[in-house]
């Protein structure tokens, strides 16, 4: 083996996304951050989850209807750089350019809000009217959960965006939360 073989080898990530072990219709907890998600959420039902990382350190699960007619995806992940307000520009500008939802219309512009089970108003939400495509709502929800985030993306082809806001509420009240 070459130098620069053994180096691109050396180099290579040691740890490939792997299925969560999730247990039918029972709920999933995230043992760093204490949040507890049920296996149904806010009428939806889970479809799976994924470690990004090692030990659960960045994880994402997703519960959807259908092909996808209705979806949620609940992302926890370490705090290692930025605050609440740059990773919700990352979520923003994601949606903002996905040609899924043609350039969407903010219709509930970023807005803070207090989490369930915290007592300030450390989180950030925004809801979007898709200009083209199946899809007629989509949004994105970020909080801080002690030295973790937790960032939620929901899309719908049924529901209007005021729909999809309650819609993202009511799965923000269903989450087990730690208290602050």
């Amino acid at each position: 083996m070459t130098v620069l073989a053994a180096v691109c080898a050396a180099s290579l990530p040691a740890f490939a996304q792997q299925p969560l072990p999730l247990k039918p219709d029972k709920a999933w907890k995230h043992a760093h951050s204490g949040i507890t998600v049920p296996a149904t959420l806010a009428g939806t039902p889970r479809a799976g989850g994924m470690a990004y990382a090692p030990d659960d350190l960045d994880v994402g699960l997703s519960f959807a209807v259908g092909d996808a007619v209705e979806s949620l995806t609940i992302y926890v992940f370490r705090n290692t750089n930025g605050s609440v307000p740059v990773w919700f520009a990352q979520a923003q500008w994601g949606i903002e350019n996905r040609d899924t939802f043609g350039h969407p219309a903010i219709v509930a512009a970023p807005r803070a809000f207090v989490p369930p089970g915290q007592t300030v108003a450390s989180g950030l939400k925004a809801i979007y009217e898709p200009k083209r495509g199946n899809y007629r709502s989509t949004g994105a929800v970020l909080l801080p959960v002690g030295e973790w985030y937790v960032k939620i993306r929901a899309s719908s082809q049924t529901r209007s965006p005021a729909e999809l806001d309650a819609w993202i509420d009511a799965a923000l009240a269903e989450i087990g939360w730690p208290r602050d």
